[in-house]
């Protein structure tokens, strides 16, 4: 959760007919219980994708940082209007027909698990990391790597 707390955008990933679909959302909010939420279509392909194949992944990337994280979960579609109400904002019009459309849905994905990776020192340090190994022939200290179970 605090790998992520300030990285908006998400890459959320579906399958469809046995292909990996990837595509950008703002993430809404995440929950104390880790549960992540969007707004989406109830025309859209990935809700069509979710009925048939509910587990998802969601991907963070903080290129600044070099943090990326992977979280993998299974995915609901809600209408809750009352969630809808209180993620809205004027951004969402250029999709929707104001926050009374009644083709909004929330996208929730409850965590199965998660991966991330951060490298320490950031960019420099993973260059000069970068270049030692290409020279030495040495493994590369990349930082740390963790995966949880949830």
């Amino acid at each position: 959760r605090d790998k992520i707390k300030d990285i908006r955008m998400a890459m959320v990933s579906t399958i469809s007919d046995g292909k990996i679909v990837t595509r950008p959302m703002a993430t809404q909010e995440m929950r104390p219980d880790g549960t992540i939420s969007f707004l989406t279509s109830v025309d859209s392909h990935k809700v069509e994708e979710i009925a048939h194949y509910p587990n998802i992944n969601v991907s963070y990337c903080d290129a600044g940082s070099e943090t990326y994280v992977s979280v993998a979960g299974r995915a609901t579609i809600r209408n809750d209007r009352a969630l809808i109400a209180k993620f809205w904002n004027p951004f969402y019009n250029a999709w929707f027909d104001g926050p009374d459309d009644p083709t909004i849905r929330v996208l929730e994905v409850k965590p199965v698990s998660a991966e991330y990776w951060v490298t320490k020192g950031g960019k420099i340090v993973s260059l000069l990391s970068m270049a030692a190994s290409a020279i030495t022939g040495k493994d590369m200290e990349a930082g740390e790597n963790r995966e949880i179970s949830l």
